[in-house]
């Protein structure tokens, strides 16, 4: 499967709180390097096509594998595939050939005087899984 994003945005502190400039990856960023799970080199994921620094940050495309029967698989997006997106607590689904946001989940509004308790508990599940990032407000 192939993504495309930012592995870094310039002026903005991290998670770390380090601030990376415009320039800092001039001389390093070229294609073929692995594609790494948390920086983990023991942990390939795949390779990247393309390293760029444009104006917001180092631009990344790159393509996802994993590792069967002794060989590296690259997986092509199919109709029904779902990832999740954990920056932005959403999910996307392909679907006609393009990656579409699954719709977000409301809180429970209305029903008779038996849903009480179990709008109550669905209140409180949606509470704990947005606050987790799992679902999105």
């Amino acid at each position: 499967m192939r993504l495309a994003g930012y592995a870094a945005i310039f002026d903005a502190p991290d998670r770390g709180g380090d601030i990376v400039r415009k320039g800092a990856f001039a001389r390093a960023a070229k294609a073929g390097l692995p594609l790494l799970w948390q920086h983990d080199t023991a942990r390939r994921i795949g390779f990247v096509e393309s390293l760029s620094e444009d104006e917001r940050g180092l631009r990344v495309i790159a393509q996802i594998a994993i590792w069967i029967g002794g060989g590296w698989r690259y997986c092509v997006p199919v109709d029904g595939m779902r990832v999740r997106m954990v920056s932005q607590a959403t999910d996307r689904v392909r679907s006609g050939g393009t990656w579409i946001t699954t719709a977000q989940i409301p809180n429970p509004a209305s029903g008779a005087v038996v849903d009480v308790e179990a709008r109550a508990a669905i209140v409180s599940l949606l509470a704990y899984l947005r606050a987790i990032g799992h679902v999105k407000s």
